[in-house]
């Protein structure tokens, strides 16, 4: 939840937030700021068109901890934000 607040809190414009399917729940009742998707396989982040958005986010396990797996990772992302096991992890375009 912390995770989630301190990216709603940033109110950051033409953004949208990618959820791994075992956190939407919480991403869809935390985030208000911007539109939520779930992914299940990083296929549908690596291959998915967010073109219409100027930030694309990720709500996932920090590196290292949880059930962190560093091959459901999409390409291209920077952890930039964690609070206990979850991070927040900004995908360039």
């Amino acid at each position: 939840v912390a995770v989630l607040n301190w990216l709603d809190d940033q109110r950051i414009p033409r953004a949208v937030l990618l959820a791994d399917i075992w956190f939407v729940g919480w991403a869809r009742l935390y985030v208000e700021s911007m539109a939520v998707y779930e992914f299940i396989d990083r296929a549908q982040v690596d291959g998915g068109n967010f073109s219409a958005y100027d930030s694309i986010f990720m709500l996932y396990w920090a590196m290292g901890k949880g059930d962190y797996q560093a091959g459901r990772v999409p390409l291209g992302v920077s952890q930039i934000f964690s609070f206990g096991r979850v991070a927040m992890y900004k995908i360039e375009k």
